[in-house]
């Protein structure tokens, strides 16, 4: 939360929130739900402890948590891309993305023109064509592999050649 306290120059504490034991068991998979002060402001910071569900779904999580709580709820994201920005802003739901993106309504908004791809999730099993350049690489023995010789070598588009690549990255 150092992002905050640099950007808005207010101190913030952070501590687990202790009616989370109220909220239905799927809320303790789904985030990390602390309870903050940010300048003065409480609210509850809830971070997903996996990949972010649309928007509607986080909008009915947050109206659920409100029931339990009278105050702001901030999204605290690792990656953020521009269209999920788009929908947080238009909904009006706060959000932190660290050292990138802040959007607190009570407090201040500091927003900058710079975007993550969508994460993929780290037991996300490997496209087809990731898995070829995968084999390739390894029974090459390590040598290198030059990404526009590829999608000739494959029969692959050279989108789908790139987007392996992504992937194994």
């Amino acid at each position: 939360m150092d992002y905050i306290e640099r950007a808005f120059g207010e101190k913030v504490t952070r501590k687990p929130w202790q009616k989370v034991g109220k909220l239905p068991l799927y809320f303790k998979g789904l985030y990390q739900i602390d309870y903050a002060t940010i300048g003065g402001q409480e609210c509850l910071l809830i971070s997903p402890q996996g990949e972010l569900g649309p928007i509607s779904t986080i909008i009915k999580h947050i109206a659920r948590l409100k029931d339990e709580w009278n105050g702001p709820v901030v999204l605290e994201v690792a990656h953020i891309t521009r269209q999920r920005r788009q929908s947080l802003l238009a909904e009006k739901i706060p959000f932190v993305v660290p050292d990138k993106q802040l959007f607190l309504p009570f407090m201040g908004a500091l927003l900058q023109e710079r975007f993550d791809s969508e994460r993929t999730v780290a037991n996300e099993q490997l496209q087809p064509s990731a898995q070829v350049l995968l084999f390739h690489f390894i029974y090459g023995k390590n040598a290198p592999m030059y990404i526009n010789r590829l999608p000739e070598m494959f029969g692959l588009s050279a989108m789908t050649v790139t987007r392996a690549a992504e992937q194994l990255t």
